[in-house]
């Protein structure tokens, strides 16, 4: 348990529930054959690059995740085998480091030389590596928004050929048609003009993304970059200067914050979803992995790796 005691000095805010991370450790310890590597190790890392540990995973091997001090994801470390049984060493981080060979990131059978190896190509996570691939994706949200809008045209709004033509001939008076299948018609033209002016609007909606700044939340998911829980998430801004878009105030926080526009707007946001994702959304709020924007509350949703959505909301009101 020395190890461990050894580690806890590691953990990041270690005043927020961490009994669960605790736990996971005290489980690794007990059961897996590479607990030992992997603590001293993960305990190398923290003290050589500054890090913190905000998560561990189980299995054969064993996975700790590792954050900056400021809570902002900054890779895993992890126990391999190679094919000659020979344990590796290994350090992982989807922005910085590329994969050799098929494995899950740097490897080295030394711990030494793989910290040495990680320190030479400047792959540790920073807050700024991080911030650089979440501005690419929440910039990819906001190009998106004329394209998230549906394409407008007719044949996305007809439920079959057979229908269409019952539709024409009604309106040409050559034949009856149900009270049923006019309503449906009814409908379906009223979603069109409804899509038509959304469509015509969606240069004005950029706009006011751009010109008046906007909210910015990251929601992570229990088995995404945080492995935890409870809730997780980036709350920030965006804002526009000389035309390139830019994150400010990023934080990594357990809770929204007291922000009355992101409060509320996420408490409208968790209404409408909530029932719609229970099943397979693990976010708190039940925002699903979609690139859309959604006109009903007036906020943008994107996501591009599968481990964090992020929910952009205007500072200016339609």
């Amino acid at each position: 348990m020395d190890i461990l005691r050894n580690l806890n000095k590691y953990l990041f805010n270690p005043d927020a529930a961490l009994e669960s991370n605790l736990k996971v450790l005290e489980r690794l310890n007990d059961h897996s054959r590479y607990a030992e590597p992997l603590f001293n190790a993960t305990a190398e890392f923290c003290a050589e690059f500054n890090l913190r540990i905000d998560g561990a995973a189980g299995g054969r091997s064993g996975q700790i995740f590792l954050v900056t001090p400021n809570g902002f994801y900054a890779g895993e470390i992890l126990i391999e085998v190679d094919r000659n049984s020979d344990t590796l060493y290994t350090y992982s981080n989807r922005f910085t480091v590329k994969k050799e060979r098929g494995g899950a990131g740097r490897s080295s059978k030394k711990l030494v030389s793989l910290i040495r190896a990680v320190k030479k190509n400047d792959e540790i996570g920073t807050d700024q590596s991080c911030l650089n691939a979440y501005t690419a994706q929440v910039g990819n949200g906001l190009n998106n928004i004329k394209q998230n809008i549906r394409g407008v045209s007719m044949n996305n709004y007809a439920f079959g050929d057979v229908f269409a033509l019952d539709v024409v001939l009604a309106a040409a008076g050559l034949k009856e048609v149900t009270h049923e299948t006019k309503q449906k018609a009814l409908s379906m033209y009223t979603t069109y003009t409804n899509d038509m002016e959304l469509n015509k609007n969606a240069g004005d909606i950029k706009s006011r993304f751009k010109d008046g700044g906007f909210y910015v939340v990251g929601l992570a998911g229990e088995d995404h970059d945080f492995k935890r829980s409870e809730l997780r998430a980036y709350i920030g801004e965006g804002v526009y200067v000389d035309g390139h878009m830019k994150l400010i105030d990023m934080k990594a926080k357990n809770s929204l914050g007291d922000n009355f526009f992101i409060t509320t707007a996420m408490a409208h946001a968790k209404t409408k979803y909530e029932s719609l994702n229970a099943g397979y959304v693990k976010n708190p709020y039940k925002i699903p992995f979609i690139d859309k924007y959604d006109d009903e509350l007036d906020m943008v949703i994107a996501y591009q790796d599968h481990r964090i959505v992020w929910v952009l909301i205007p500072k200016v009101a339609p």
